[in-house]
Order: C-alpha cells, then structure tokens, then sequence
C-alpha cells in the first residue's frame, strides 16, 4: 500500500545567499540560490546540505575555514577532510547494519567499496546530471528509510520492511 503525502513547506528555508567553497584556493563563488529547493544550485549541493534540521554530507574544519562535502566522497578512501573525517566510521563489519557499494569508487575508479550506510548519508538531493551531486550507494540504497519526510516520494516493502524510499531515487 501507498501512503499519498501533501509536501510539507512551512520548514522550508530561504536564504538569498550562499557561499559557496571547495577544496581549490581557487574557487570560490557566491552564488543566488533556494535553500532546501529539492535542487542543487551551487556546485556541491551545498544549498541542500542543512535542511530541516538535517544534515546531507558533512562540514570540515580546519584552523583557517570550514567546507561542505557532499556524501558522495563520505568513505571514499580519499582524504577530503584535513583531519580524514570523512572517513570515519567507514569500516563495515558484522555489526554493521545496512551498506552498499560506493557508487563514487565503482563508477569513477573501478574500485568495489563497500561503505555502510550512515544517517548523513541518506536521502540526499541526486543530479546524475551534474558531476558534483552522485548518490552515495551504487544501488541507491542510501535513498531508503529517509528520517526527513520531505524527502519521501514513496513507500515500499525492501528486504521484507516496509520503508520510505527517497523522491530523488531514479530506480
């Protein structure tokens, strides 16, 4: 059975700029954007990384700035943040309750990492379209069991549980 949900928009922030950072000395842009618009538009996504009291990705800091990365590099095994925080609690045992293969590592680099799924790591805004804002998991898993229900587009039966799979998964 599906459950029909009206959108609910009165936790939605605006904000008429963003500042937009990576990890280039180069780059750095301020941008117009929708906070929490479904739509990434600035180059990380970053305008659709705090939403509802949620965060998508992570924040790093070092002595001199703090910098938004998307969940796409979370568990990548590369060092994204100065101090690796990004690659913590990336290690997958028997006590690790649901993971999926990187999509970042299987499709740009060929590798098959496995990674768990953590709760900044679920239900982010996807464009394949843009080369900034992959999914985290390669079978979208990461786009089920969403806490956020704004970002619910349905509900489904997986691995024997009824779930919430996200509006973004394009399965």
């Amino acid at each position: 059975n599906f459950v029909e949900c009206e959108k609910d928009c009165e936790n939605r922030t605006q904000s008429s700029r963003v500042l937009v950072t990576d990890d280039s000395s180069t780059y750095s842009d301020t941008t117009r954007a929708t906070v929490c618009d479904d739509k990434c538009d600035t180059r990380l996504c970053e305008d659709e990384g705090l939403c509802n009291g949620l965060v998508y990705g992570i924040y790093c800091s070092n002595p001199l700035r703090t910098r938004y990365l998307p969940v796409f590099v979370i568990c990548s095994g590369g060092e994204d943040c100065y101090n690796r925080k990004d690659e913590k609690h990336c290690d997958v045992t028997e006590n690790t309750t649901h993971s999926c293969l990187h999509y970042g590592s299987k499709v740009l680099s060929g590798e098959n990492r496995t990674v768990p799924i953590l709760k900044y790591t679920r239900c982010s805004v996807v464009d394949i379209s843009s080369m900034y804002t992959y999914p985290y998991c390669y079978d979208y898993m990461d786009q089920t069991n969403c806490t956020d229900k704004n970002r619910v587009g349905g509900y489904c039966v997986i691995n024997g549980y009824m779930s919430t799979v996200s509006k973004f998964c394009s399965l």
